[in-house]
């Protein structure tokens, strides 16, 4: 019998791509150990619940022994995770985790981003946000290591028109940005004033305002990813997976308008093709 090839899967086990780890007896991402929580919604301060953890963690999409993957960086990152004092058979995050989970594998992100009818609009951001941030973290563990060397000493960019500062004015390296954005975005989450660990509480009327930043940090780590290390990703054969993930992000925020369209710039022409046809951004106006 000819070797088989593995398919690597996303945080919610819908997204595929071809993975280079080789045949499955000798591939890395098949051995089996304890594994970080990832499943959001459903963990309490005093269960926490065991998930497969996505690619780029134990599951890379990279061939082993390179130097960018995550195998190779020193071992997994944490994922952020989201307690809940609800228990799951009543949960309305938990519903509403199914409901993505459903929409993603039959009708796919377009129509899973969509508010389900009667549902809170801050609670579904919220289940989206810590997608998000496990979603970046994945792609970033693919090249952060290459990007600590190889952006070593500039700034923060996506491409020669694009460069990012801090929001206190700081000029960081884009591996230090990258850090410091994840790193934030986890802290947030893990704020119950911000983030309520019980999902019947009403969130703060800066909910929106503070989510919006951490959604435009994560942003700038994609444009920064396509921009400066696509070729790399391209070669530990992981395009699909983060074109993916990109596609979910974008679709996602365009449609509760969480980022500045402005923003997206750097990426544009990107966003473009990967929804052509048709793309979620509206064509510049004729001059």
């Amino acid at each position: 019998e000819g070797s088989k090839t593995r398919r690597c899967s996303d945080p919610m086990g819908v997204f595929t791509s071809k993975c280079a780890c080789g045949p499955l007896p000798s591939c890395g991402a098949q051995k089996k150990g304890p594994r970080e929580e990832a499943v959001v919604g459903d963990a309490s301060p005093s269960r926490r619940v065991e998930a497969p953890s996505p690619p780029g963690y134990d599951d890379e999409c990279s061939t082993e022994g390179s130097e960018s993957s995550p195998a190779s960086q020193g071992g997994r990152r944490r994922l952020v995770t989201r307690a809940n004092r609800v228990p799951p058979h009543v949960s309305v995050r938990h519903l509403l985790k199914l409901h993505i989970q459903s929409q993603m594998r039959f009708a796919g992100p377009a129509a899973a981003v969509k508010l389900p009818r009667g549902a809170s609009l801050e609670l579904w951001i919220d289940i989206h946000v810590v997608d998000f941030i496990n979603e970046v973290a994945t792609a970033w563990a693919l090249v952060e290591t290459s990007c600590a060397t190889r952006c070593a000493g500039a700034q923060m960019s996506a491409g020669a028109r694009r460069s990012y500062e801090w929001d206190d004015g700081r000029v960081l390296s884009a591996a230090d940005y990258a850090n410091a954005a994840l790193r934030e975005a986890k802290d947030a989450v893990e704020n119950p004033d911000l983030f309520p660990v019980d999902e019947r509480d009403p969130y703060p009327p800066d909910f929106l305002d503070k989510v919006k930043t951490i959604l435009a940090h994560l942003f700038r780590i994609y444009a920064h990813l396509y921009h400066a290390h696509f070729s790399a990703i391209i070669a530990l054969r992981c395009d699909h997976l983060v074109n993916e993930l990109f596609k979910r992000f974008v679709l996602f925020v365009v449609e509760f308008d969480l980022i500045d369209r402005a923003e997206l710039d750097p990426l544009n022409e990107l966003i473009r093709n990967l929804f052509k046809p048709p793309s979620p951004l509206k064509p510049p106006p004729p001059e």
